[in-house]
């Protein structure tokens, strides 16, 4: 019988009800992702990683948080097509690309009490550069990537609960940050909600979504953002064209507008 940490590189019934829960969060169908995530939650498979552990957790692969996540290896490694690739640059090793750095509007939103701030910071050779130093570590890409954890379905049900018990959506909003050494919130709201998730789920590729679900646009925080303004909710630029050869096999079909 498969054991139950081996069962989180396949995917699981578990696994599938949390891929339920995140899709029907996504488009606003809360009751559906209230059920999924509480059967997530009921079945007491998973825990919060708790704050003396968050940073070590991700050196380590399935952790009591992780429902499902990608397996590697030194055999199967993706090496410099990793994530340690992409979001380090190491002058002094010379490892690493460096494409995605960090914005100070990211790193002040923490406070120096929470844990997470700790996965952010200079790569040595490189000073004044900020990036993600502790999510996906190992720069071989020998380290699992986590793609769903039990903080995503927390965050997911305390979300679905706003409307209908902010109460309880309060107390399920504050499981994260009372983990995290971080201050409680005293109210439970949308815009809390999008903030611990932005906390939490930095580098995960949560945000954009975020942003775009809950009509927000993307804000223009800094100088060094690869856009020149703000992008409205709604702009054209929030949707990819549709391939030329799409377009062809289907006299039918129109391109999106802006394209």
């Amino acid at each position: 019988m498969m054991s139950d940490k081996s069962r989180k590189v396949f995917i699981s019934k578990t696994a599938v009800k949390a891929i339920e829960a995140r899709v029907a969060n996504y488009f606003k169908m809360y009751p559906k992702a209230l059920d999924a995530a509480k059967m997530i939650i009921d079945s007491e498979e998973y825990q919060i990683v708790p704050a003396d552990n968050f940073i070590k957790s991700w050196a380590a692969d399935r952790n009591s948080n992780s429902i499902f996540e990608l397996a590697f290896s030194a055999t199967d490694n993706i090496s410099i097509n990793g994530l340690a690739y992409i979001y380090r640059f190491s002058g002094s090793s010379g490892k690493g690309y460096g494409d995605i750095s960090v914005t100070e509007n990211l790193y002040t939103i923490y406070e120096d009490s929470d844990v997470r701030k700790d996965v952010i910071g200079e790569v040595p050779g490189n000073p004044g550069y900020i990036q993600n130093l502790k999510k996906y570590p190992d720069m071989n890409g020998y380290d699992n990537v986590v793609v769903i954890r039990y903080e995503e379905m927390v965050l997911i049900y305390a979300e679905a609960l706003l409307n209908t018990n902010p109460g309880e959506a309060l107390t399920w909003l504050n499981k994260i940050p009372e983990n995290r050494g971080a201050t409680p919130y005293t109210v439970a709201t949308l815009d809390n909600v999008i903030l611990e998730r932005r906390k939490e789920l930095a580098f995960e590729g949560f945000r954009f979504d975020d942003l775009v679900r809950t009509g927000r646009g993307i804000p223009k925080v800094e100088f060094d953002q690869n856009i020149e303004a703000s992008i409205p909710a709604g702009d054209y630029r929030l949707a990819y064209p549709i391939p030329k050869t799409e377009l062809d096999a289907n006299s039918n079909m129109v391109q999106n507008e802006g394209y």
